[in-house]
């Protein structure tokens, strides 16, 4: 902003010169109108003067021949009469006159159509009203006086008749007008020398204020070498020179501050922890670039805000107690883009006299470890628990037989074959858990091959017939196969194990004569594969977590079915690998979807043979 170019209009000169031209415009202009209005005044009360004294003249001798009229003879001799009294006021000023009597009968008149008028009955609302008027109006652009005399004899106050006249004021204006000219060149003059002088004057004054304000730009820069030229005495003098040692102070203050900051920047810069530095009022000050970082916020939006409300710990700390006890605590900023677990540590600021100026908190991110530990501990607890109900069937049916059973031909076989079947789905568990952790791993090997994906399932549910029809469990199973030939690029093996899984699940969930409807079609881009059932369904709540590790909706009845809630883990794993999707959907009490996607080769058949 100190480099920004100052317009004319912006300096100081163009604002001391523009005053001081305004005030002298401001003072000749109510001189100048005082002047005019009373030179204005002046010059219309002269010309109403010199109208009305001229009328007065021929007044008495208008009244008496308005008086003494009583036949057509004497009225006429009478017209003439003040025709020619009125005659003697004609000028180029007066535009008409007329002479009305008591019954408001024009007798004598002077201008336009004055011959016309003559002995015919006015219709002037003025003249009607036989009093005194006087008033200026505009007619055609043109400034008249108008004038009403009522005429009156000595021996009766009431109007006999009465002089009307109307003046051209534009003559007098035009005078008016040619003073407003000389005076408006005298102004201008004026405003011009005014001007001249006042940039001259104001020149003279911001001469050194612009020499201060480059020397505070170079000191904004950091430029302390050069020094002001003090050569008057006024008060910008001494300004000047309390610039130059407030140059010198500067100087030494900021070689000082650089070297800390130096040093401070420097062990910020090279921490791995977020670090916050607050004021005695707990408004944050200082940050480094890791605590942007681990908040996910602006700089903007950190620096000046309480740290209270920053860590989000306003229900439970004061600044007072956080001064105080200086805890450690655990600060979670998870939002919708990340989670983020945070371990706060807070320590004072304190001056050599033990006063506290504010706050330092240390923010570590302890998010990896959380999340590793309670991975951990919810793996223990899940291997711990499937692992367990086995083994503990196992382990009765085992000490039965081993205290006797064994000899009893009817109860020895079903034991052993339930012991058999629970070390078969520890296998299957173990199996499951050594097949996962390849995929954590990436270690999972994929034998890609394209193949014709309806064959494939239809292979696949040819086979789930076979088991059906050979179990007491009557369960029937529908297909809605697409005609057209989709190729896609899979492992066999791997996707075998996906469907297996999907066809187990609505199986298992499937009521006595249920149906199991298995629907194949293609998108733009997708196979689309479904396999709906009318069990129980799931509830809205669970639906996005089927897909979790050791999920189960009911962990009893999947026990119960002999599930141990790692096959749709494994089969979603298995799709992502494949560049393909699992969801699911469904209603409570009408069953549930699965939907299986997988993008296909769009070639013809006959390339493929």
């Amino acid at each position: 902003m100190a480099n920004r170019k100052i317009r004319f209009w912006q300096s100081i000169n163009f604002k001391l010169a523009s005053t001081f031209v305004l005030l002298l415009f401001l003072c000749i202009e109510i001189a100048s109108t005082f002047f005019i209005s009373i030179y204005e005044k002046h010059i219309l009360d002269n010309v109403q003067s010199d109208l009305i004294a001229h009328l007065q003249q021929i007044h008495s001798v208008i009244g008496a021949n308005l008086n003494n009229t009583k036949n057509k003879k004497e009225i006429e001799e009478a017209n003439t009469a003040i025709q020619k009294q009125i005659n003697t006021l004609h000028n180029n000023s007066v535009i008409k006159i007329l002479v009305t009597d008591n019954n408001k009968i024009i007798r004598a008149a002077i201008g336009e159509n004055s011959i016309s008028v003559i002995n015919k009955k006015t219709n002037m609302n003025d003249l009607k009203k036989m009093v005194a008027v006087q008033k200026t109006i505009s007619v055609n652009n043109k400034r008249i006086l108008i004038n009403v005399l009522p005429i009156q004899t000595s021996l009766n106050k009431v109007p006999i008749g009465a002089i009307y006249t109307e003046i051209d004021l534009e003559k007098e204006y035009e005078n008016i007008h040619e003073i407003i000219y000389l005076f408006l060149i005298t102004f201008g003059a004026s405003i011009i020398l005014s001007l001249v002088i006042a940039v001259f004057i104001s020149r003279s004054l911001t001469s050194p204020i612009k020499k201060m304000q480059k020397q505070a730009i170079r000191i904004a820069h950091g430029d302390y070498s050069n020094k002001l030229e003090v050569i008057n005495f006024d008060e910008l003098s001494q300004l000047e020179l309390s610039i130059n040692d407030l140059s010198d102070q500067i100087f030494h203050s900021q070689i000082a501050q650089q070297v800390e900051r130096e040093r401070l920047n420097s062990i910020l810069d090279n921490m791995t922890d977020g670090v916050i530095a607050t004021d005695f009022q707990g408004k944050v000050i200082i940050v480094n670039e890791m605590i942007i970082n681990l908040l996910n916020l602006d700089n903007k939006e950190i620096i000046g805000k309480s740290i209270l409300s920053l860590l989000d710990i306003e229900k439970h700390y004061t600044l007072q107690k956080l001064l105080e006890d200086t805890p450690q605590i655990i600060f979670d900023s998870t939002n919708k883009e990340n989670e983020t677990i945070l371990h706060v540590t807070f320590s004072t600021i304190q001056t050599r006299s033990g006063h506290i100026n504010g706050l330092v908190a240390v923010l570590h991110d302890i998010t990896e470890q959380q999340k590793t530990e309670q991975e951990r501990q919810q793996f223990v607890s899940n291997v711990s628990h499937e692992l367990r109900t086995p083994l503990t069937s196992i382990h009765s049916y085992l000490e039965t037989l081993e205290n006797g059973a064994w000899k009893d031909e009817r109860i020895a076989p079903k034991f052993l074959d339930v012991s058999l079947n629970e070390t078969e789905r520890m296998i299957r568990m173990i199996n499951d858990l050594l097949q996962l952790s390849k995929i954590d791993s990436e270690k999972l090997p994929l034998n890609l091959e394209i193949i014709n994906f309806n064959h494939f399932v239809n292979y696949i549910l040819d086979r789930f017939d076979i088991l059906l029809k050979n179990s007491d469990n009557k369960i029937k199973i529908t297909r809605q196969m697409i005609e057209q030939t989709l190729w896609v690029e899979i492992d066999t093996d791997k996707m075998t194990q996906v469907i297996d899984n999907v066809l187990n699940n609505a199986l298992k969930y499937s009521p006595k004569n249920g149906e199991i409807k298995v629907t194949l079609m293609n998108t733009p881009k997708n196979v689309l594969l479904s396999v709906s059932d009318n069990g129980m369904g799931i509830p809205k709540k669970d639906l996005k977590k089927i897909f979790d590790r050791f999920y189960r909706v009911s962990k009893s009845r999947s026990r119960d079915k002999g599930g141990s809630g790692l096959g749709l883990a494994i089969s979603k794993e298995i799709m992502n690998a494949l560049h393909g999707h699992i969801w699911a959907i469904s209603e409570i009490g009408k069953g549930s979807t699965l939907f299986l996607t997988l993008p296909y080769l769009v070639y013809p058949e006959e390339e493929w043979k």
